[in-house]
Parts: C-alpha cells; structure tokens; sequence
C-alpha cells in the first residue's frame, strides 16, 4: 500500500510540471513581420472595383481591368480571389498568344484558354481576350516548316534604291560648303544661285563615304528660271566621274546615274557653267541600288514562356 502510494505521488508531480510548461508556452509573444505590419492599413479599404461603382454616374462604363497568369488562376487560390474582388476584366498574360497555342505540328491547344474563360464566367469577370496578331510570341518552328520546300519568289533583276546621304538647304542659314569662287545664296531653306556672268561652279554635298566600283546615283530637287542643263561631279580631287542633269521650269527630283568611282571619301560638285538662269535646289540626295536581300532564319534554340512557374534555378 505504501509502495502504490508513492507512485501515485510520483505520478501527480509529473503532470503538474507538464501543466507548468504548457503555461509557459502559451504566454510567448512575437511581434508580427515589419513586411507584414505595414500594410494592414490596406486592410481597412475595400475593393478596387467598389469604389468605381460608387462613381458610375460620373463613368458609367468604365472598365478596371487587370492581366494575369490564366494557369494561376485556372488554381482557382489567391490569384482567382484577389482578381475577382478587384476587377472587373481580365487579360491572360501569354496563354492567348499565338505561341502558347500552336505546336511546332501546328496543332492547336486551348485547353488552358478555355478553362480560363470559363472560370471567369462563371465569377461573372469579363475576360478582354488578346491581340490575335502579333510581332512576337510566334512558333517559328512551325511557320518556317510551311515554307521549308517553297521556292522564294523574287525577281532576280529587282533592284532597292539605298540612300546613302542627302543634305536639305532649309537647315541652312548660309552656304555651308568650301566657296569656289562662287558661293550661292540660303533664301528660304533654298539653295538659290544666279548666273554671275560667266563659267561657275559650286559644292552640294561634302563629306561622303563611297564604295570604289560602285554605281551612284545624284537625285536633286531643283527648278531653273528656264529649263537647262548643268554638269554634275561626284569623286574627289584627281578623280571625278561626271554626267549631265538637265531640268525645267518646274519643281522635279532630277537624277543622274554615275559609275566608275574611285574614291572612298567623296564630294559632289554642281557646275552650271554658262547657264545664264538662276538656279533653286531644295535637297541633294546620294544613293545607290542593291539587289533584295533574302534573309531565312534558322532556328538555333527556342523556348515559349508560357503561362506557368518560373522554369529555370532561381
């Protein structure tokens, strides 16, 4: 009896000490995280789409809307919750996109757009569905696939004027090139030179980087008091190949096509000579032809960022 009693004893100081540190535990306090702290303000507004409604007089049809991840809100958690509370229209952000859908077969999968459309439907949230064309986000896997056994259809004579350089006289206040004897006169943003009575000559464009063997052409647009003709240069000193320019009465872009340039750094020089009329330029262009370049692309690597987690080791 003695010996039961003990036991009992022992038995009863062992759950006391247990109910003391049970006591102990529950009276720990922690302070709760600045990050979390500082925001509990938010916690005292309401919904973002509430406070429109409150103003619909002012704008009845104003639309809050929001984009978000559809395979997010697809969980139907936190991005569903916060999203239909806040918002009254939604965007997916890539899973409406061109390459979100098609395969590199062409085959196309809208499963995950459709379940997005129809859990926004029935939280009665407008879905504003994206652009349906778009310069990127494309599987180019797939589309140069259509074109892989496709003869490219360009003429071979084609030829695409590149300028080179052009100098407008409107930004201009006076002649802005080495004076020859001669110097032209700004009027209006136009180069204006009066016969001066006798031979004369005058620069138009300074400064040029020019390909040895290449074709140029030299475009002005000028007019005379009466139709003419006028000597046009292009090189540098000991080396200028030439050709005539005739133009009208009238405003026209005036061309001539010049070859056989030797030169890497280049002038063009107008020379009217004894053309007894006055002169207006308005621009001088230097350019030349090319033939189109073809350009096929060659995929090296591809990844379509759709909607999902972050794929790589963050």
């Amino acid at each position: 009896m003695k010996t039961n009693y003990k036991i009992w004893l022992t038995f009863l100081a062992g759950t006391s000490l247990a109910g003391c540190a049970d006591q102990e535990i529950d009276n720990i306090y922690v302070e709760k995280p600045a990050s979390i702290a500082q925001y509990e303000y938010l916690n005292s507004y309401g919904n973002l789409k509430d406070y429109l409604s409150q103003r619909t007089g002012i704008n009845p049809y104003f639309k809050l809307g929001v984009g978000v991840s559809a395979a997010d809100y697809n969980k139907f958690g936190q991005v569903y919750r916060i999203t239909n509370a806040n918002f009254h229209q939604i965007t997916a952000g890539n899973a409406m996109k061109y390459a979100s859908i098609v395969g590199d077969d062409g085959s196309m999968d809208f499963s995950t757009v459709t379940a997005f459309v129809d859990a926004a439907s029935k939280a009665g949230v407008e879905v504003y569905g994206h652009t349906l064309c778009w310069h990127e986000q494309q599987n180019v896997k797939y589309l140069n696939s259509l074109i892989a056994d496709k003869e490219l259809d360009i003429d071979p004579n084609e030829k695409l004027e590149v300028e080179d350089a052009i100098h407008e006289f409107k930004n201009d206040s006076k002649f802005p090139f080495h004076v020859m004897g001669f110097e032209p006169e700004i009027i209006n943003g136009i180069l204006t030179a009066d016969y001066p009575g006798s031979w004369y000559q005058f620069f138009v464009m300074d400064g040029l980087s020019t390909v040895p063997g290449r074709t140029y052409k030299v475009t002005a647009k000028v007019k005379g008091s009466k139709a003419g003709s006028m000597n046009v240069q292009l090189g540098n000193w000991g080396a200028l190949q030439e050709k005539q320019m005739e133009f009208s009465e009238e405003w026209s872009e005036c061309s001539v096509m010049i070859d056989g340039v030797t030169t890497e750094s280049s002038f063009v020089v107008f020379q009217p000579g004894t053309y007894d009329g006055k002169l207006e330029i308005e621009w001088v262009k230097l350019s030349h032809h090319e033939s189109p370049a073809v350009e096929v692309e060659s995929e090296v690597t591809f990844k379509t960022y759709t909607d999902g987690p972050f794929p790589f080791f963050a």
